[in-house]
C-alpha cells in the first residue's frame, strides 16, 4: 500500500511546530537564560494634566518621525467571582524607546485626554502587543472613546506576526514569545501580577513589571520585522 503524504503546506506547518516545540523545551529548562529587564527611563503618571502636556510634546515629535512604534499594554485588578464585572483599567504601559517607557495611573480618570487620544489614532503610530485588540477594545469601553479606526489602522497583533513569519497557527502569550524569539525570560510572579494595581503609588516592582511588559512587546516587534526582512517576506498590513 502506497504511504499517505501530507500535502506540503501541512508538512511546513508540522515541521515548524515541532521546532517552535523543541525549542520553547530546551529553553525552559536552561534556567541561564537571561532575564529581560527595561533599563531606561521610567516616567509615572497618575494626573490627567502631567501627561496632556508630555503627549503634546509627542504629538509635535510625529511632525518629524516616519513611525513610532509604541509597545502597548494594560493593567487592572483580577476579579474570580463568576458574573462579576471586569475592573475598570487600572494602568496604561506605552514603551516608545529602548530609553523611554511611560506609565498611566488612569483608574480614577474620567476620561483619557483627547491629545492622548489622538497619539493613539494618529496614522503614524503603530500599537503593538499579544491580544493587543483586546486591550484596545478594553480601553475604548472603559473611556467611551471609539477605538474601531486604532483596531484597524493601529494595533499590530504579535501572535499573527510571529505565526505567519514561522508559517504555524500558534496561541502564544508574551511570556512564551519572549523565551522563543528573544532567547530570555520574562518574569511574571504571580503576586505581582494579581496584585493590587489600583493602590497609588505603585510599588517598585509593580512598576518595574508593567515597564517590561511594555519593553518586551516593543523588542519583540522590532525582531520579528527585522525576521520578516530577513526571510525576504512581503510587507503587508497587520491586524
Amino acid at each position: 500500500m502506497e504511504e499517505r503524504k501530507l500535502p506540503k503546506w501541512m508538512e511546513k506547518r508540522a515541521a515548524a511546530r515541532k521546532k517552535i516545540n523543541e525549542t520553547l523545551h530546551i529553553a525552559e529548562t536552561e534556567i541561564e537564560k537571561p532575564l529581560l529587564s527595561f533599563d531606561g527611563k521610567l516616567k509615572y503618571f497618575d494626573t490627567v494634566g502631567e501627561w496632556g502636556f508630555v503627549c503634546e510634546a509627542i504629538l509635535k515629535q510625529l511632525e518629524t518621525l516616519e513611525e513610532l512604534v509604541i509597545g502597548f499594554d494594560l493593567e487592572w485588578p483580577v476579579r474570580y467571582k463568576l458574573g462579576q464585572r471586569q475592573c475598570r483599567t487600572a494602568l496604561i504601559q506605552l514603551c516608545v524607546s529602548k530609553e523611554i517607557c511611560y506609565l498611566l495611573q488612569v483608574y480614577e480618570w474620567q476620561k483619557l485626554p483627547k491629545v492622548f487620544v489622538n497619539i493613539i489614532r494618529h496614522p503614524k503610530v503603530k500599537l503593538v502587543g499579544v491580544n493587543i485588540r483586546c486591550d484596545v477594545w478594553k480601553l475604548g469601553r472603559d473611556f467611551g472613546i471609539s477605538v474601531a479606526s486604532i483596531m484597524e489602522n493601529n494595533a499590530v497583533e504579535l501572535n499573527y506576526l510571529a505565526n505567519r513569519l514561522f508559517s504555524i497557527n500558534e496561541c502564544w502569550s508574551l511570556e512564551r514569545l519572549v523565551l522563543f524569539v528573544l532567547k530570555m525570560r520574562l518574569a511574571k510572579p504571580e503576586g505581582i501580577r494579581l496584585s493590587n494595581w489600583v493602590q497609588n503609588p505603585l510599588t517598585k516592582y509593580q512598576l518595574e513589571y508593567a515597564a517590561n511588559d511594555a519593553y518586551a512587546s516593543l523588542i519583540l516587534y522590532n525582531k520579528l520585522k527585522e525576521l520578516e526582512v530577513k526571510f525576504n517576506l512581503k510587507d503587508e498590513h497587520l491586524k
